[in-house]
């Protein structure tokens, strides 16, 4: 009898958790009209501008939304986002460093506020513009500037001061807990991005003064027509895709289940990593070009002939993978 009487207690119970898990399933799934749910609340958008003389850094540290970086159109850093009672948002700028963040720092913070914080979230978007360098920096560089330089010529245009970018150089830091990062026709300051369960994108970005970084967990990363000091990717379930892009110093690609592609890339040190995936695409140049390093536990190497060569060359590439193919071919065009 005990035990009946648990079961008729446990089952409705087990039947509620799973109802409400089925829920959250079917409306991520599909489309659906954030307005019409209302689960984020009635949201206000919020614009704000600030001249380049106000601001170094700008920081986003956000749950739930979609970030947007772009270029701007006028002389001042500008700011779009949304706040509401279930998904508050705010900025404040403090020691010129702008910030925007919620207050929902964990998972179960639309428990406490009684919504559902995050789903409806996620089809409003967060946009900041920025100003070009020579506004922020008062300062600008031929070599970057110059589009008509192919990838090569502008890799090794460049002077060896510029091995170590300055400390002093504005920063952008974003960082998602579910929502996708967008960044594109900016060309200055680090860039430091990192989503727990979305895709980060770049494009066009023109930036030698500067250092960027992507880390994700549960995502794609895509990078496309892209010159920097470095790129450091990170990425531990997704794809990762480089293209048409430029390094000074290095090119850090290491994944842990995913592939790697890549076409059209140079710098000089190349390192390609992935536990569980392919390595497939080109770099400019020639294999003489590169010290190689290869290897792959289960899979052909394309580039195997390539490890024991001697080179007068500094420059590295590294390309290693578990279980998967390594197909890396070199190419003379360039960009």
């Amino acid at each position: 009898m005990k035990a009946y009487k648990k079961a008729f207690i446990i089952t409705p119970l087990v039947l509620l958790i799973l109802g409400i898990i089925i829920m959250l399933i079917s409306l991520t799934a599909v489309h659906f009209d954030v307005k019409a749910l209302d689960l984020c609340g009635e949201s206000e958008k919020i614009t704000k501008e600030y001249a380049v003389s106000e601001i170094d850094n700008i920081s986003v540290n956000l749950s739930s939304t979609n970030v947007i970086v772009k270029k701007s159109p006028s002389e001042k850093i500008k700011i779009t986002y949304y706040t509401s009672d279930c998904c508050p948002s705010s900025v404040t700028t403090e020691e010129k460093e702008l910030c925007l963040t919620d207050n929902l720092n964990n998972s179960w913070s639309f428990w406490e506020k009684g919504c559902f914080h995050g789903i409806g979230c996620l089809e409003l978007n967060t946009v900041i513009e920025i100003p070009d360098k020579s506004l922020w920096l008062n300062t600008s560089d031929k070599a970057s500037d110059n589009h008509s330089d192919t990838l090569t010529e502008w890799l090794f245009s460049l002077s060896d001061t510029l091995d170590e970018p300055s400390e002093n150089l504005p920063k952008i830091n974003v960082y998602l807990a579910n929502g996708n990062v967008s960044i594109s026709d900016i060309n200055i300051g680090n860039i430091n991005a990192e989503v727990s369960n979305g895709s980060i994108s770049l494009s066009n970005i023109d930036n030698i003064y500067g250092n960027l970084k992507a880390t994700i967990s549960n995502g794609y990363f895509k990078a496309d027509k892209t010159r920097c000091h470095t790129l450091d990717i990170e990425s531990s379930n997704g794809k990762v895709n480089v293209s048409n892009t430029g390094a000074r110093n290095a090119i850090n690609v290491n994944t842990s289940n995913g592939s790697i592609e890549v076409k059209n890339i140079v710098s000089n040190n190349i390192s390609l990593e992935s536990a569980n995936g392919y390595i497939s695409g080109n770099i400019i140049g020639k294999p003489a070009d590169y010290n190689i390093t290869s290897s792959t536990s289960l899979g052909n190497n394309s580039l195997e002939a390539y490890n024991s060569q001697i080179t007068n060359s500094v420059k590295k590439l590294n390309v290693v993978t578990s279980n998967g193919d390594i197909s890396v071919k070199f190419t003379d065009k360039d960009l």
